[in-house]
């Protein structure tokens, strides 16, 4: 529920929602580039905050007072130990603990161009933990818990070499690390409430990745830009179930396969006068599995109309790399169910279309609207004219390998609208209401077009704030912020209920993917701050309600056994967040 990036490290981002440039690949729905910032190289600084989900220490600085080079390093350490001793908890029964380190040194020379060496890392545990009591107990599910416990680690090295004037050659080398290890177990009522494992999955994925991309401005009307990127990917994929003959846990499957993917790409900016730019390019990936390959040409221009307003039209297509699992994942998961690797596969493709118009009002206010259209098409399917699986509605390990025979004849599309109204910070406050319509689509193997997973329809967010300077030496600030979320519920496939009561679970209308929806999400929350600056300190106070309202949110439905109907799955309901920080 939180970014394992902490904001205070971020500098500006971008992010591409469709037809984004010719550098960025293996992506066909968007591209959101994250930049860390540099640390102060001037003076050091140190933070400290503690509050409701833990603390957070962060330092950065020069590393002498003769450098320029710098460091920034932040810590956070969370427990719900204080939340639940006041008696809430923001993930019900779910108990969640979590750490998290990112950090980047800034290392620039005289000669040799600027190092740069990044790194993020974190592990989160989330248990269940059944009550040791079968008198409490309603039913066997009852005795059942769970521990999840999920790790990742990214450290990069990055060079920046200017060769002119005019050009410089920028070199990333990045190796990443992610695993997740979850234990489903229960409680033997005949040896005393002895937890037992009854099935255990270890997910591990690998990357590496070097990357070299070369800019040189040829003159003010013209810029090239040309590079390569060779990543190598691995997983292991192991599966262990309880024998309840023998009580020992025997390996269901245990797999793992590798390999690598080979992109370059090429980028020109034109600039035919001061109101009309174009940029154009091409990307290459290629797979080096079975040697399938995309070639993508990309364009956009951009036309200044007048001094506020600007109009852009874009295209180009894209193509992506699955998960290595959808290629190569071997195994039975059990007698009737045995999935062979599918190496005919090739990389999904997708053309985008996309319009968009912005306009200044002033100084301060910003309009932005952004018509699309996405046209999805070699895409994953199940081979079965019965079944109306696609690789677009993957949303876990189980729907990526959980495919016996597959072929890219699936195809997809999208089309939205988009529009956004800014109020930028200025005289003490800001605001922001964006919206989207769209629709979502997919067609499965027998040729039927059905709604996405994720075709809730509509999105509109609305936030604001204000900030008071208050005090005789105009030293303190309060500050008050605002958000309102409101989107179509998550879609589902109905539940047949006739045939989950003869079965003693929740069985599915195979034939009406993602028909339904839930009721409408909706979340309001609110934050509140106050700060005050000293010559040496700063203190900040904030306390952050999140879904004031209280609203629990359905996030899906199931049988209940028990009741013989069907019920929700709701998400978290009022989530206070206190926080206290110093900096130094």
């Amino acid at each position: 529920a939180i970014s394992m990036l902490s904001s205070s490290t971020l500098s500006n981002s971008d992010f591409y929602t469709g037809a984004f440039p010719s550098e960025f690949g293996s992506a066909l729905s968007g591209v959101f580039d994250l930049n860390m910032r540099n640390g102060n190289n001037e003076k050091q600084e140190h933070s400290v905050m503690l509050g409701a989900l833990g603390i957070e220490v962060a330092t950065e600085g020069p590393f002498s007072k003769n450098s320029k080079g710098s460091y920034l390093i932040n810590y956070r350490y969370s427990t719900l130990a204080l939340l639940e001793a006041l008696g809430v908890n923001p993930a019900g029964d779910i108990l969640p603990a979590y750490q998290d380190m990112s950090f980047k040194l800034n290392l620039p020379t005289e000669k040799a161009g600027t190092f740069s060496l990044f790194g993020l890392g974190g592990k989160n545990i989330a248990s269940f933990i059944p009550e040791a009591d079968s008198i409490k107990w309603t039913s066997e599910d009852d005795s059942y818990g769970f521990d999840e416990k999920q790790k990742m680690g990214t450290i990069g090295l990055s060079h920046r070499l200017l060769l002119s004037e005019k050009s410089y050659l920028k070199t990333v080398a990045v190796a990443s690390y992610e695993q997740v290890v979850e234990d489903e177990y229960f409680l033997d009522v005949n040896d005393n409430y002895k937890s037992k494992v009854s099935y255990r999955d270890d997910i591990e994925t690998t990357t590496y990745r070097v990357s070299s991309t070369y800019n040189h401005k040829l003159n003010a009307k013209n810029t090239v830009r040309a590079g390569a990127i060779l990543s190598y990917f691995d997983f292991g994929f192991e599966n262990e179930i309880l024998d309840y003959e023998t009580n020992i846990l025997r390996q269901a499957f245990n797999n793992s396969g590798s390999t690598a993917l080979v992109q370059g790409f090429a980028h020109w900016k034109h600039r035919f006068n001061k109101d009309l730019t174009l940029n154009a390019g091409v990307h290459y990936t290629q797979m080096t599995l079975n040697n399938k390959s995309a070639l993508e040409p990309r364009a956009a221009l951009q036309w200044r109309v007048n001094g506020r307003q600007t109009l852009s039209f874009s295209a180009g297509l894209h193509s992506k790399m699955e998960h290595l699992g959808v290629y190569l994942f071997e195994g039975k998961i059990n007698e009737d169910w045995e999935i062979k690797p599918k190496t005919n596969l090739g990389l999904s493709k997708a053309f985008h279309g996309v319009v968009g118009y912005d306009f200044v009002f002033n100084a301060q206010w910003r309009l932005k609207a952004e018509a699309y259209y996405q046209h999805l098409y070699d895409i994953p399917v199940s081979a079965d004219k019965t079944s109306t699986y696609s690789i677009v509605n993957a949303t876990d390990v189980w729907d990526v390998i959980g495919l016996e025979e597959a072929t890219a004849e699936g195809t997809g599309r999208n089309i939205g609208l988009d529009l956004t109204i800014e109020k930028f910070f200025a005289k003490q406050y800001y605001f922001m209401m964006t919206g989207s319509l769209y629709d979502s689509k997919y067609t499965a193997a027998n040729g039927k077009e059905y709604n996405t997973r994720f075709n809730g329809n509509y999105q509109f967010n609305t936030l604001g704030g204000k900030e008071w300077t208050l005090g005789k030496k105009k030293n303190k600030t309060l500050g008050v912020n605002a958000k309102f979320a409101l989107s179509g519920g998550n879609r589902f496939t109905p539940i047949d209920l006739v045939a989950s009561q003869e079965e003693g679970e929740t069985v599915r209308f195979r034939d009406r993917p993602f028909e339904q929806r839930t009721v409408p999400y909706y979340r309001f929350d609110v934050g509140i701050s106050y700060k005050i600056n000293t010559k040496r300190m700063t203190h900040s106070i904030m306390l952050d309600i999140q879904n004031v309202t209280g609203r629990e949110n359905v996030y899906a439905e199931y049988y209940d056994g028990e009741t013989n109907s069907v019920e929700n799955y709701t998400q978290t309901g009022l989530f206070p967040n206190f926080n206290y920080r110093i900096e130094f």
